[in-house]
């Protein structure tokens, strides 16, 4: 009951604030990738304009409204929460010269509905839609219900708007039709006004994967970047939806590229750490879906290394009925990439063991554990020089704990990997 008060008048507050200091409005939905593509907007925009991004991964009823009048995460706080109001309060009653000219907000939706409610608080200039796949299908029933949601930021948006999605996902340009907005797209594959040429891992000195390269084409003329401390292709979605947003709001290509420089993709997502005996961590643990599972995979497969791979796969969480097969499915993909030894956490991700036993990978090379630090303390037992581990589930399974197990620097803990705040740890 005080949740749902707090909501409504969050709400309100919030939606007063938008239609007083009228920010442009970047908002970003998908089953995957909103967080770190929106890192990558916030870098471009910033080049020219006063922006504020959503604060954390505040992306829901409370969160948006927060992220709008820019107070801090008040957690359990009774004076945190006091004082969020009373700064909305103030925004309305004064003016705030500084006040962000543009607002890059991320928004979630968990039930149908969710997006067009976040909307009607900050109403998009620029819609974008990462990826539409198997995520809360849970309380979707099904990935068409998760598109039925989802495409409600962009299909609702006015002709002067601009609608952004990743033209490689096929349930997004099928619903091309039903949008009024200026539509563009990005990708890979897709022939759209921001393409992707090649892309390749980049190595260091010393043979270690370090980042990403690719060459992009914008507007028939072609720029190159390169993304350190991160692999695979979703943190280039996130920076050709960076791109595209980009030219959406007037910037020029050398302004883009600008921005891009300081594009640091948030921890957890691909990001790359040192391991203990000259190792190399690919840290994915912020959260899971089957889509990130795969494209974390794909990041795995595409590094050269003189050791072996490991891949450490938690549960994939919310996926109500699709949960078997959606494990399954990235059981079969283990052994298709080439992993060398499989390390399950939870009940759900035994399915991914069962089915890599399956399909060829030894019983000597697939472990399965109810939980992330057995799971750490295990792994930290088998690695050698040279090895490459990629380590992903969904935030419940806690998978951020064999990172730190296994980690070169745990006393940096809280600063590279996810959740090592007192409310988590």
């Amino acid at each position: 009951m005080l949740k749902r008060f707090l909501e409504k008048m969050l709400g309100r507050l919030a939606r007063a604030v938008v239609r007083k200091y009228r920010p442009k409005i970047v908002a970003i939905t998908g089953s995957v990738g909103k967080t770190t593509t929106r890192a990558a907007c916030v870098a471009v925009l910033s080049v020219s304009f006063r922006v504020r991004g959503s604060i954390k991964n505040y992306n829901n009823e409370l969160g948006v409204p927060i992220s709008i009048i820019g107070f801090d995460a008040p957690g359990h706080s009774i004076f945190k929460w006091i004082g969020v109001f009373l700064k909305g309060v103030w925004l309305l009653l004064a003016n705030d010269p500084l006040f962000p000219q543009v607002l890059v907000l991320e928004m979630g939706a968990d039930h149908p509905g969710d997006l067009a409610y976040l909307m009607s608080i900050a109403p998009p200039d620029v819609g974008v839609i990462t990826a539409v796949s198997a995520a809360h299908t849970e309380f979707f029933n099904s990935v068409e219900g998760v598109l039925e949601e989802k495409k409600v930021m962009i299909t609702t948006l006015a002709e002067h708007h601009f609608a952004i999605i990743n033209g490689d996902d096929e349930r997004l340009t099928s619903i091309a039709g039903e949008v009024s907005a200026r539509l563009e797209s990005f990708g890979f594959s897709h022939d759209g006004q921001v393409k992707v040429l090649n892309d390749s891992v980049a190595y260091n000195e010393q043979g270690g994967p370090m980042g990403v390269r690719a060459e992009i084409r914008v507007d028939g003329r072609e720029i190159e970047l390169l993304i350190p401390g991160t692999l695979g292709k979703p943190v280039i979605y996130a920076a050709l939806a960076g791109i595209s947003v980009g030219r959406a709001l007037g910037l020029e290509i050398g302004e883009i590229q600008k921005g891009l420089t300081a594009f640091v993709p948030p921890a957890g997502r691909l990001r790359i750490l040192e391991g203990i005996k000259h190792t190399t961590l690919i840290d994915d643990t912020y959260n899971s879906s089957p889509h990130a599972a795969k494209a974390a995979l794909s990041a795995l497969e595409c590094i050269q290394t003189s050791g072996h791979k490991f891949a450490v796969l938690g549960d994939m969480l919310e996926l109500g009925a699709l949960t078997e097969e959606a494990h399954r499915e990235i059981g079969r993909l283990v052994v298709a990439t080439g992993v060398a030894t499989l390390i399950t956490v939870g009940p759900a991700a035994r399915f991914i063991a069962d089915e890599a036993r399956s399909a060829g990978l030894g019983e000597d090379h697939v472990f399965s554990f109810d939980a992330a630090a057995e799971a750490g303390s295990f792994l930290q037992q088998r690695l050698h020089e040279g090895d490459v581990v990629l380590v992903k589930g969904s935030q419940g399974v806690r998978c951020e704990r064999v990172v730190k197990e296994v980690m070169a620097e745990p006393q940096d803990a809280e600063k590279l990997i996810v959740r090592q705040s007192k409310d988590w740890v």
